[in-house]
């Protein structure tokens, strides 16, 4: 049995944003994920904060950005400027 979800037990990654300005103007842009699709083209959307909304699938996009490489060496340069 899966226990109950809290927003802390992320099952899986935000992976969209939020994309419509005029319902829910100051999420836009907020990274979320689609929980659950229904039919006639809804779908249960969760937020970075837990809040959930059912809304139609045109109101988020796929994350397009590139992930953060704050980890990666540097490049060596070719000269040392001191």
């Amino acid at each position: 049995m899966k226990p109950a979800f809290t927003p802390a037990m992320r099952d899986g990654a935000l992976t969209h944003r939020w994309y419509w300005r005029k319902y829910l103007p100051e999420r836009f842009g907020m990274l979320c994920r689609i929980v659950k699709t229904g039919r006639m083209n809804s779908a249960l959307i969760e937020f970075e904060d837990g809040y959930r909304v059912l809304s139609s699938r045109y109101a988020v996009r796929r994350d397009r950005t590139p992930p953060l490489t704050q980890n990666l060496p540097r490049k060596e340069r070719s000269h040392d400027p001191r």
